[in-house]
């Protein structure tokens, strides 16, 4: 009789413990995971994003056009939660193009030079801010 109620003990603490495992555990873990997947592609787009952002996309090895530009801005736009800085980076792709259309001896009104000191200081501070999103945890899934 005293084995009889042992092995009962026992599996009834198994199935305690597997399912405190399939309802606490587990979804914890994936949780988990998945916020370091997140924070694992943020640090990939931040980076290439920054690397754009200095080089004024001038890093890549064949010339890109308008479009381009804004697709570099693809992976941080999907994975950032931030619409004001969002908006910085679309207004700063509009004022890079609009500075290469008036080198390339564009009509429109405007000083390139002036605009590329503009963008200079723009793109330092851009920088920044993801920086600061990455290091102080502004973006929720830094937050750990």
């Amino acid at each position: 009789m005293e084995l009889f109620r042992l092995i009962t003990a026992f599996g009834l603490g198994a199935i305690v413990a597997k399912s405190i495992d399939a309802l606490w555990i587990q979804p914890f873990l994936e949780k988990k995971k998945y916020d370091q997947w997140l924070r694992d592609k943020r640090l990939e787009a931040y980076s290439d994003l920054a690397s754009n952002l200095l080089s004024f996309g001038l890093h890549a090895e064949k010339e890109l056009g308008p479009f381009d530009h804004l697709g570099a801005l693809g992976s941080t736009a999907l994975l950032s939660d931030d619409d004001d800085f969002l908006e910085k980076l679309y207004s700063f792709m509009a004022k890079r193009e609009l500075m290469f259309r008036l080198q390339d001896g564009s009509k429109e009104d405007g000083d390139p030079e002036r605009i590329y000191y503009e963008l200079v200081e723009e793109s330092k501070n851009l920088v920044c801010d993801l920086r600061k999103m990455v290091v102080s945890g502004r973006s929720r899934i830094f937050k750990k």
